[in-house]
């Protein structure tokens, strides 16, 4: 064969497999002569580019044979990995094809990309490739080349990319390549002493078009605040059914039957590269409390130009229009219930600072305010524990749907909620039977109240330490599937979360000692009367008797009266009896029993995790400081709840007893007195006579 017919042969080849725009090829020249070594050797090399979520543009250069084609890799392609490609050797050098069965036949050159790999195919049938190659994470694949020898025999070959990664959406590239090759800016109608230069070591570049999507996930909670602690999984639908997608780094892999912590996904995190597909995020884990609820799926699908669509109401694009459709975000929202405690004070408003004073044998009013969740139907946990120290619950519990605890939420115990006693307390569940009423469910997102009252008992403390109440609100913090294998977590056990708040009684105490003149001795045997009156300021012991009888005490031989319990108020103390040679009290003794307290709570109300589950505290005190508001008081710091004073008795008169001699002396001294004035009296008339 002529070697000017060759040339326009291989010219032919080499149009054809740059013409087209998917891919361009370049060579490195192997030599300078115009005619082919025919005992050389050659190989092919390709380097694979894409172009991300763009089509590829007609109007790419053609590729020229030469080095130089590196330079005119158009901008924003990048090179992919993971390509595979197949090679079939379909003629020798001079165009007789070498497959078997089909020896007779020859093939020649279209100058038509498709044309000439149409014709390659029909050669090759179903015959086995000769060689596969996968490129790098340098974009290369290599046919032909052991370290620095090239291997590959003269001829026209067929090369078809056979595999490539999901993400790629441009037809898969297939050309015919000869070996040697011409570069094709000199080849046509040029004689052997042209110039024309052989190409051994054939480079190409061929490209692909790729689309990729990216989804953010947005966990936030009812107010919108995000939540980081949320965890997902992501599934692709595959033809066996919901499979993992799986991450190593940055890259992702898809087809998984499990997954690990290491392929979960965050809540606040974007989900890049993905190809087409339909998909679903499954919530796996979440903390601070929020309720995970495992059995809900977020579906969205991603089309071959990597487009994303989705018709849940959670979803939307990242450019608030849908321009641009290859970005979204599905905001997810998690909720957790909420639980409030309060105690009532004595003028009937509610504490602000969950405290308040009573005495011993009232009933202390509280209210519980708990948040339903609105997923609330899946929970299989929800009840609420009361514990009092010092007090006991009166077995009164009402349920209100507002905060002023008028309406009730006709809410039937025993079948919409149970109540049961624990110790001086009680829990009131409202799982009844092992689920919940749809009475109950249609509170799903509302506030209900728990209304009742705890008498305070005897032995409540005065101290400081005050008398706590604390309620305890568990709830499931998972919602997991049953019996659904390609869900995650499928059949797994629940756990709880919990929230505890508090509120405090006090109480205090009055202490009288009885003493002698000097303030010190103490003095036995003086019997009081204790009254608590709403009015201060009053002097009438029947207006006293009016009040509240507290007591009677006698003094002992250390003088004092004691009595424990009390609520702040005005007291008076009415003396009914005094001691032997002592008077009773002129009038009643006031005693303003005005202890302030001040409350000191923990300024941190954080969730933690404890034994595996997330508790949450409130209102934990750290401290609480009693002073009393009278200025009167001897010991103005009531650090133990005792308001002390003191009550001096005086001596009276002391008459003589009938018939001693005193009595005789006093008789006498009378008789003279009395004749003294009988004197008198008769020398003053003697007188006015003489005149």
């Amino acid at each position: 064969m002529k070697i000017k017919k060759l040339k326009k042969i291989m010219a032919g080849v080499l149009s054809a497999a740059m013409v087209m725009s998917t891919m361009a090829v370049t060579a490195f020249a192997a030599g300078e002569t115009s005619t082919i070594d025919p005992d050389r050797k050659g190989s092919i090399t390709l380097y694979k580019y894409y172009f991300e979520n763009t089509e590829i543009s007609e109007d790419l250069p053609d590729g020229t044979g030469e080095a130089s084609d590196a330079n005119n890799i158009p901008e924003g392609a990048k090179v992919l990995p993971g390509v595979e490609f197949s090679l079939w050797k379909i003629a020798d050098i001079d165009g007789k094809v070498t497959i078997e069965g089909k020896t007779d036949q020859t093939f020649t050159a279209q100058n038509d990309m498709a044309k000439d790999s149409a014709a390659a195919e029909a050669l090759i049938g179903d015959k086995q490739a000769d060689q596969k190659a996968v490129t790098g994470e340098d974009g290369k694949a290599v046919f032909g080349k052991e370290e620095a020898t090239s291997t590959l025999e003269q001829g026209f070959y067929y090369v078809k990319e056979t595999d490539a990664p999901d993400n790629v959406t441009s037809d898969p590239v297939s050309f015919v390549v000869s070996v040697p090759m011409t570069n094709k800016d000199t080849a046509a109608g040029e004689d052997d002493n042209s110039g024309v230069k052989w190409i051994y070591d054939v480079v190409v570049y061929p490209k692909n078009a790729t689309a990729s999507a990216g989804m953010t996930i947005k966990k936030v909670d009812a107010n919108g605040s995000n939540i980081n602690s949320a965890k997902f999984v992501l599934q692709r639908e595959e033809t066996t059914g919901w499979k993992y997608v799986n991450r190593n780094g940055n890259d992702i892999s898809y087809g998984n039957d499990n997954w690990a912590d290491k392929d979960t996904f965050g809540g606040q995190e974007t989900i890049s590269g993905l190809t087409e597909g339909k998909y679903r995020l499954v919530e796996v884990s979440v903390g601070e409390g929020f309720i995970m609820d495992g059995t809900e799926t977020y579906v969205f699908n991603v089309s071959a130009n990597g487009q994303i669509t989705s018709d849940e109401t959670e979803f939307s694009y990242n450019d608030g229009t849908g321009t641009d459709k290859t970005s979204a975000t599905m905001t997810i929202k998690n909720e957790r219930p909420d639980l409030e405690k309060d105690i009532k004070k004595g003028d009937g408003t509610w504490s602000a600072n969950n405290d308040a004073d009573y005495s011993i044998g009232d009933d202390v009013p509280y209210r519980v305010m708990v948040s339903v969740p609105s997923n609330i139907a899946k929970l299989k946990t929800f009840n609420i524990t009361d514990v009092p120290t010092n007090l006991k619950f009166n077995n009164d519990l009402v349920i209100y749907t507002d905060e002023n605890c008028t309406t009730s939420a006709n809410l039937t115990a025993g079948t919409d909620y149970t109540v049961t006693s624990s110790g001086n307390g009680f829990v009131v569940d409202f799982v009844v039977n092992g689920s919940m009423t749809e009475a109950f469910t249609n509170f799903a997102g509302k506030d209900l109240y728990l209304y009742y009252t705890a008498e305070l008992l005897s032995d409540a403390v005065i101290t400081t330490a005050g008398n706590p109440n604390e309620v305890t609100l568990d709830y499931s913090n998972a919602i997991y599937p049953d019996n659904q294998p390609d869900m995650p977590n499928n059949n797994k056990d629940e756990k709880e979360s919990h929230i505890k708040d508090h509120a405090i009684v006090y109480t205090f105490q009055i202490k009288v000692t009885k003493t002698t003149e000097d303030g010190k001795t103490p003095l036995a045997g003086a019997t009081f009367e204790l009254y608590r009156c709403e009015q201060a300021g009053l002097t009438d012991e029947s207006a006293i008797e009016a009040g509240e009888l507290i007591g009677t005490y006698t003094t002992s031989t250390d003088g004092l009266i004691t009595q424990k319990g009390l609520e702040n108020g005005n007291y008076y103390l009415i003396e009914t009896k005094a001691p032997a040679d002592y008077n009773l009290l002129k009038a009643p003794v006031e005693v303003t029993l005005q202890v302030e307290y001040a409350t000191s709570y923990s300024s941190e109300s954080s969730w933690k995790l404890e034994d595996g589950e997330w508790v949450l505290v409130k209102h934990t005190v750290t401290s609480t400081i009693f002073t009393q508001g009278d200025s009167d008081a001897e010991d103005n710091n009531v650090t133990d709840g005792s308001y002390d004073f003191v009550i001096v008795n005086k001596k009276g008169f002391q008459l003589p007893t009938t018939g001693g001699a005193g009595t005789l002396l006093a008789s006498l001294i009378g008789i003279l007195l009395m004749g003294g004035g009988a004197f008198v009296f008769i020398s003053s008339r003697k007188k006015k006579k003489a005149e």
